[in-house]
């Protein structure tokens, strides 16, 4: 995956607050937060891994920066990329809180995103198969295939007037647009060095 959960919220700050998707709930109880440090008895259970994963607390959403250990993890307020310095949150004595993932939509649309690409996902994981070597510059597209495919499951159970269907519509046409601009260079050697570059808006290849 070129992405986590953290980098749905750069498109959309609300999704974790608005959607929740059966089983994909890690873990939902009360926990105090001091200094940008989270604690809470039960995260060891849902197996809340660590950087990537998104807290909802009270008004806010967050990032988990790191495990500090079996109860506790560090959070950010939101930050433009994963390497910045975490920005601490407020102190919360005691407050309610969830982590929910949508993981298997991002493994979808990672999925997805590959068979633009005409890349098998097993082959670009084994030893000297086929790479990206720019995934930065496609993590934008992978983010909004996954949002199309939340909103799109989403839009069915709900009714026709509060805008779920619009909103999978909106990144149906933001992907069709991505797909314009974005461009995937691939090492197909192994040699860690890109030798074909594959533009998606026509599934064309380039000798580099």
């Amino acid at each position: 995956m070129l992405i986590a959960d953290r980098d749905l919220l750069q498109f959309e700050p609300e999704v974790f607050r608005e959607v929740r998707l059966a089983g994909q709930t890690l873990v939902e109880e009360a926990g105090v937060l001091s200094a940008g440090v989270l604690t809470a008895a039960l995260m060891t259970a849902a197996h809340v891994a660590g950087p990537g994963n998104v807290v909802v607390m009270g008004t806010r959403t967050m990032e988990v920066v790191e495990r500090v250990s079996a109860t506790q993890i560090r959070l950010s307020l939101v930050r433009v990329d994963a390497g910045d310095p975490p920005i601490q949150p407020p102190d919360e004595s005691s407050q309610a809180f969830r982590v929910t993932t949508f993981a298997p939509q991002i493994a979808a649309a990672h999925g997805q995103l590959l068979a633009m690409l005409g890349l098998d996902a097993l082959a670009q994981s084994a030893p000297g198969g086929a790479a990206i070597t720019n995934p930065s510059d496609l993590k934008r597209l992978e983010a909004m295939l996954t949002l199309q495919l939340i909103y799109s499951a989403i839009a069915p159970m709900r009714s026709g007037d509060d805008g779920w269907a619009a909103r999978a519509e909106l990144y149906a046409r933001r992907i069709s647009d991505e797909r314009q601009r974005a461009r995937a260079y691939i090492d197909t050697n192994g040699d860690g060095e890109p030798d074909i570059v594959r533009r998606l808006n026509v599934g064309v290849l380039e000798r580099g």
